[in-house]
């Protein structure tokens, strides 16, 4: 919940809320951030004129929230907000001659809530006809404020759907809409995620790890093969089912339509897990999730990330940045 140096108005938005200067840390919305002269990382701003055309506007370097999980940025801004959401085709997934083809609220059972975040919440369902388990993402449509929310939104909808019947990964049973809210209906998974499991027991045996490392592997493949980023490996999204196998989840940070030798440079991610590449500014391919798996591989058998500084910094990701750029070593 952080607030625009620029307007004082209250920073909201999905994946990419606005921008943080990595020098100043000042935060601003993507529709202000063009109203800053920055020098030096110390911005100077006239709230009283609007931008000049005679005056080179420099957007403040992007970097992670402090005390946020992660904060998406795109690299191309518009300010503009749009109403394509209304355009979303609202029914996907699968449907069988039990099943009505149009999904609505009214055929769920809303059991509990299981996650709960900025911008979205997680519920336990289980649909009537079938008395089978989802989980279901809700979204409110007031978050979905510009075009690059709304290609956010399609982008996770787009994977969902790719992901559908893999093993390694959660799969999308179908979405809808109300007047106000989105939701996602998908694969619930019981057995939990790698962060609880790794509080439980602090380090896994180097036998688990490897078993779920090959799975990750394979769900990574699976996505690369189809032109997919996944961007956001961490401990907290790699869910396990109730027979112990490994399910990826949580495709918000994700990059569709790259071919081999294409790069993106967008920069996104979680603390601890960002590659050298992203946190330089450079561009970068799918070689960050094999990072990303090299970092949790480390946590899963050491019990701590491999960027963890005693006396460090208080911020992990510069903790990271720290071991990367000034030659500390584990």
């Amino acid at each position: 919940k952080a607030f625009c140096s620029f307007c004082a108005d209250r920073i909201w938005g999905l994946g990419r809320q606005g921008y943080k200067c990595i020098q100043c840390k000042l935060t601003v919305h993507k529709r202000c951030h063009k109203l800053l002269k920055v020098v030096c990382g110390a911005p100077q701003v006239n709230q009283n004129e609007g931008p000049r055309p005679d005056v080179k506007y420099q957007r403040p370097p992007p970097k992670i929230q402090d005390g946020q999980d992660y904060i998406g940025l795109k690299d191309s801004t518009n300010g503009e907000s749009s109403d394509h959401v209304a355009s979303m085709e609202v029914v996907t997934g699968s449907t069988n001659g039990n099943e009505a083809g149009r999904i609505s609220l009214e055929q769920f059972n809303l059991l509990r809530v299981i996650g709960r975040g900025s911008y979205a919440k997680v519920l336990m369902v289980e649909q009537r006809t079938t008395q089978r388990v989802y989980a279901m993402k809700v979204i409110k449509k007031e978050l979905v404020n510009d075009d690059e929310d709304i290609d956010w939104v399609q982008t996770e909808k787009h994977v969902f759907e790719t992901a559908t019947n893999y093993p390694f990964l959660v799969g999308l049973h179908s979405c809808f809409q109300t007047d106000s809210r989105l939701f996602f209906v998908i694969e619930f998974v019981s057995g939990g995620d790698l962060m609880f499991h790794m509080q439980r027991q602090r380090k896994l045996h180097e036998e688990h790890a490897r078993f779920y490392a090959a799975e990750i592997c394979l769900a990574l493949n699976f996505l690369h093969e189809r032109g997919i980023v996944y961007r956001d490996l961490k401990l907290d999204n790699v869910l396990l089912d109730h027979d112990g196998h490994v399910k990826l989840t949580d495709y918000g940070m994700c990059k569709e339509g790259l071919r081999p030798g294409d790069t993106t440079c967008t920069f996104c991610g979680t603390p601890n897990y960002i590659a050298p590449e992203i946190l330089r500014g450079e561009e970068y391919d799918f070689s960050v999730d094999w990072w990303a798996l090299g970092v949790l591989m480390f946590e899963m058998l050491a019990g701590r990330s491999p960027f963890d500084v005693v006396g460090g910094a208080e911020n992990p990701d510069q903790n990271t940045e720290d071991y990367l750029f000034q030659g500390k070593v584990l």
